[in-house]
């Protein structure tokens, strides 16, 4: 296809995609399906590439690549019709190792010209081919026995005072710290103080109060370092006020 053909194409998915979307009556996984067949469908009869099909639809390739993915999954499950596309990416996280589907998303083999480049490309799809496969039968477990996805806890927040700059990190990074070894220590403690002298152990008061003070310091310390973060409009800094 010349460009002014591949234009005419992206601008006729992008309508496709729309009408798609526009549809009320049509349940979220019927309308992911019905998406994956049409990015399909662009990419065998009007050739266009993933990078291509991403543009024209104001997307991430890697957004063309799950839904690809989610379909493959469908097609080969028979109660996979439960399953949204989000519950199962929240899966495919859980099973996939990053290091091999990270980057990864189907081939655009019409492009490479080249026999051995051509040849290596054919491999390592036939590989990801299989090792997708895997992960879908491991997905598969998981839906029939009806475990659901593992949470995936938040990011632990840097505490260094110069990364926080609102107050609600500023809240998060209290709680963290007190919720964390603090809280944990102060329990044992409140333990000791009922139990018998024959368990009464010195030592563990001892080790529990080195953790305090060690938290409570790293609490004085981020609320010490954050004041310039908060400081009011027009307020002189600790650097001008001594001037």
């Amino acid at each position: 296809m010349n460009l002014q053909e591949t234009k005419n194409a992206m601008n006729q998915l992008k309508k496709d995609w729309d009408d798609i979307s526009a549809r009320s009556h049509v349940s979220e996984v019927g309308l992911d399906l019905d998406r994956a067949d049409l990015i399909r469908r662009y990419r065998q009869e009007e050739r266009l590439s993933q990078r291509q099909i991403a543009e024209a639809l104001h997307c991430s390739q890697q957004t063309i690549s799950d839904i690809l993915n989610y379909k493959d999954y469908m097609s080969t499950s028979s109660d996979g019709t439960r399953l949204t596309r989000r519950r199962f990416l929240a899966y495919w996280k859980q099973i996939s190792d990053p290091k091999m589907t990270k980057g990864r998303r189907e081939l655009d083999l019409n492009t490479i010209t080249d026999p051995d480049r051509r040849a290596a490309a054919l491999v390592r799809q036939e590989e990801y081919r299989v090792y997708k496969a895997a992960c879908h039968a491991d997905i598969r477990k998981l839906v029939e026995a009806g475990k659901s996805p593992a949470k995936r806890g938040k990011k632990p927040l840097d505490h260094k005072p110069a990364k926080i700059q609102t107050v609600k990190q500023l809240a998060r990074a209290v709680r963290e710290i007190r919720q964390g070894p603090l809280a944990k220590e102060l329990a044992r403690l409140k333990r000791l103080l009922h139990a018998e002298r024959s368990t009464y152990a010195p030592d563990q008061l001892a080790g529990a109060a080195v953790v305090i003070e060690r938290e409570m310091a790293r609490l004085d310390k981020l609320l010490a370092g954050i004041g310039k973060n908060f400081q009011e409009p027009g307020q002189p800094t600790e650097a001008n006020a001594g001037a």
